[in-house]
């Protein structure tokens, strides 16, 4: 007699396999909007250069002008004079693919905004002259430039600011002023006309183009060259599909049998390789390789179901939204920065004490860029975990490079920090058995960091602290004794 089909699980599957594609068209959707955000705030801050379009512009567009600026300079010098010849006495001695780079991203930021010509050749010989200045800054005074710039990175600049902050820098301290160029006005338009100039016949991605500012006033402007523009804007449309927002699945994954396919279900996310950022050809290689122990421990991974503990969340919640003191949780706001002493700021006391002013100030920059992305992941892990209150939630996981197994979903993840993971258990509870309640102390115990003692001490310990765990398990917010452990939110959990 044949077995009977169960048609109701097998009906369950497949509603149940339906909301998860839907959920992943919602990831693609989630993490296009975030991404076009990204990209329209970098459009609206004058960086183009910084888009998804503008970075594989610039790769295409370096070479090419690099080689242009090197035969221009060379043929310069055999011969001729006059403004051809002044522009390349100004990039005599200047590596030409430095010159290359500054001139397309300069370019690219121009012509998405449509910028004068003017305006353009004076910034980017603006920007090639800071980077010459910090360059010989850098091999003149190597520490006072590392510092200058682990100060500017710790306080969040982007690449640009920080290349005004190391220019500031050499203009504070006398023996750095001889290490800047010092080109007029009339030469940095000269050398950044030319430049763009250079850029427009050896690539091709911009055009100047005149325009009459009233009767007699004339103006010229770059802009992208015909069909430039609308491929900017399809790229940049393209690279946010690729930046889905990751998060649990409500289904186990996808199991592992090859180097592609496996964690997510939909063909909306692309197909997913086994390895995040493989170096070339690593793919192939584990293509060719028989690891089934390597694939049987990903599905075992990702085919674990977890919940979330809605008791931990609560507290969690609470303690965040009403910022509560004397809780374990992200810095709500930025420690503020120290102010200068009289003394400082009166330039009365000596260079070292100057130094360690400085060196307190950047330290206070370096933990608020540290804690202000710790409060995005966190706050972005809470919103994650109350929108995915099922009884069961699974985590893909993928390899990095070097082989190690990672959850793919980001913020909410069991490998998280202290307070990320006592969001998460096991969706299927188990009986503690015979021994269990002995391991269960233990594990207690080794929470709190009492662990550098034998197991039997451990449990005891844990036994003799039993009432404090009933107190706090009835008030969590009231009785505050478990914020004292080493990893406290594992330890309430």
């Amino acid at each position: 007699m044949g077995h009977t089909r169960n048609w109701s699980q097998e009906f369950d599957m497949l509603v149940m396999n339906a909301d998860q594609i839907a959920r992943e068209r919602m990831m693609r959707d989630k993490g296009q909007r975030r991404a076009t955000a990204i990209i329209e705030r970098a459009l609206e801050r004058g960086e183009a250069a910084e888009t998804p379009a503008g970075v594989a512009l610039a790769r295409r567009a370096i070479a090419p002008l690099a080689e242009g600026i090197k035969e221009f300079v060379e043929a310069a010098f055999k011969g001729g004079a006059g403004r051809r010849a002044t522009a390349a006495k100004l990039l005599k001695g200047v590596d030409p693919e430095l010159a290359a780079y500054i001139t397309v991203r300069s370019a690219i930021a121009s012509a998405a905004r449509r910028y004068t010509l003017k305006s353009t050749a004076m910034a980017l010989t603006e920007r090639l002259e800071m980077e010459l200045v910090a360059d010989a800054f850098e091999a003149q005074n190597d520490p006072l430039y590392r510092s200058v710039v682990r100060n500017a990175r710790a306080r969040g600049l982007s690449m640009q600011r920080i290349g005004k902050a190391v220019d500031l820098a050499t203009r504070k301290f006398d023996e750095l002023e001889p290490l800047r160029r010092k080109w007029t006005p009339g030469e940095r338009l000269q050398l950044g006309t030319k430049l763009v100039e250079l850029l427009i016949e050896r690539v091709g991605i911009a055009r100047a183009y005149m325009v009459r500012d009233g009767r007699k006033h004339v103006q010229h402007r770059v802009e992208f060259a015909a069909g430039v523009d609308e491929w900017f804007k399809k790229y940049n449309h393209a690279a946010a599909l690729t930046r889905p927002l990751f998060l649990p699945t409500l289904v186990p994954p996808k199991d592992w049998d090859g180097v592609r396919g496996g964690s997510y279900y939909s063909e909306v996310l692309g197909a997913s390789a086994i390895v995040t950022r493989a170096f070339p050809g690593q793919l192939d290689a584990l293509a060719a390789a028989d690891m089934p122990a390597v694939y049987a421990g990903l599905n075992a991974l990702q085919g674990t179901a977890w919940r979330v503990n809605k008791r931990v969340l609560e507290v969690m919640q609470h303690a965040w939204e009403n910022n509560l003191p004397g809780l374990p949780l992200p810095a709500r706001e930025d420690e503020p920065l120290p102010e200068a002493p009289p003394e400082v700021v009166n330039d009365v006391v000596g260079g070292t004490y100057r130094k360690a002013f400085r060196a307190l100030r950047r330290s206070v920059h370096e933990r608020n860029a540290k804690a202000r992305s710790v409060r995005f992941e966190f706050d972005r892990a809470l919103i994650v975990a109350r929108e995915n209150d099922q009884a069961g939630i699974w985590f893909p996981h993928r390899l990095d490079f070097r082989g190690r197994a990672y959850a793919s979903s980001t913020s909410l993840n069991p490998q998280g920090p202290d307070e990320i993971r006592a969001l998460l258990e096991f969706s299927e509870g188990k009986p503690l058995g015979r021994k269990g309640l002995y391991w269960l102390g233990v594990h207690g115990a080794n929470l709190w960091g009492f662990d550098k003692v034998s197991l039997d001490e451990r449990r005891k310990w844990s036994g003799d602290n039993y009432m404090k765990v009933l107190a706090v398990a009835r008030d969590p917010l009231g009785e505050r004794w478990w914020t004292e452990a080493d990893k406290p939110w594992s330890f309430l959990a």
